[in-house]
């Protein structure tokens, strides 16, 4: 007896709608389920061009679905998988790996590791710590790793080939380097010229110096000087008297000053003696 299909079978092929949690949208055809392992679904989207992309969404997230027609009536069954071929896919990649480990240089200068990756492309080489081993010529290099640095080789062409290459591959390392400074620089140069102006620092106002108030001295009455006395004038001397020759000596001289009115007396007195 035929186990009956699943509600979730029942959508294989469907063209289907998912909306999240976080409001995301995606549309495409349910490809496939798993409810019991990854609890997820994978939407299968179809390109005009024909073009495939496959989109895996954790059911945990899917807050709606909604079915927009009927599932395909011609849903092919999923494709056999070689696990052999799987397996030896995976082994090749492994191999590539390692060798791509190789190439590494331990402990080496930059430039170093640029000089084997140059030479590789031409010739097989490998490390042998700091020194670079060109296998097929049997020549070795090592640091500074220049023309003048090589050592070995099969024959005296072979070193000498190794030598030209190496040269010449230094010349395009050191224009590569040089390419990528120039552009460096133009690079910086465009962006400080994008860059905004410095602000101009403000100048701060000066300090003035506050004037502080001069302390006034209590007005004071105006001083009147007085005028200056002038000394009374000393009395001019009298003038001697004239001295009488009638009059006794050493006896007060007698004044000729008579009053206008005594002249005829002092006339008369004089005519009795």
């Amino acid at each position: 007896m035929a186990t009956p299909p699943t509600p979730q079978q029942n959508f294989l092929g469907a063209p289907i709608k998912v909306v999240t949690t976080f409001g995301e949208e995606f549309e495409g055809e349910l490809f496939c389920y798993d409810v019991s392992g990854s609890n997820s679904l994978v939407l299968r989207q179809t390109a005009e061009d024909g073009s495939q992309n496959f989109k895996w969404v954790r059911s945990n997230v899917i807050r709606e679905v909604h079915a927009s027609g009927p599932p395909r009536s011609n849903f092919e069954p999923l494709p056999a998988i070689d696990v052999s071929e799987a397996e030896d896919r995976m082994a090749q990649a492994e191999k590539a790996a390692l060798a791509k480990v190789k190439t590494f240089g331990v402990g080496v200068t930059e430039q170093a590791q640029d000089v084997f990756d140059a030479i590789s492309k031409t010739m097989s080489c490998e490390w042998d710590r700091e020194d670079i081993l060109v296998n097929v010529l049997g020549v070795r290099i090592q640091k500074p790793y220049t023309s003048e640095n090589c050592s070995g080789g099969d024959d005296p062409r072979s070193l000498d080939r190794v030598k030209t290459v190496l040269k010449g591959e230094l010349e395009r390392i050191e224009q590569k380097k040089l390419a990528a400074a120039g552009k460096g620089g133009q690079a910086r140069a465009a962006a400080s010229s994008l860059q905004a102006p410095a602000a101009q620092p403000v100048a701060q106002p000066v300090a003035q110096p506050v004037a502080q108030p001069v302390a006034q001295a209590a007005p004071t009455a105006p001083t009147v000087s007085a005028p200056a006395v002038a000394p009374a004038p000393a009395p001019a001397p009298a003038p001697p008297a004239p001295v009488s020759s009638g009059g006794s000596p050493g006896g007060a001289p007698e004044s000729n000053d008579a009053a206008p009115g005594n002249c005829n007396a002092g006339a008369a007195i004089s005519d009795q003696g």
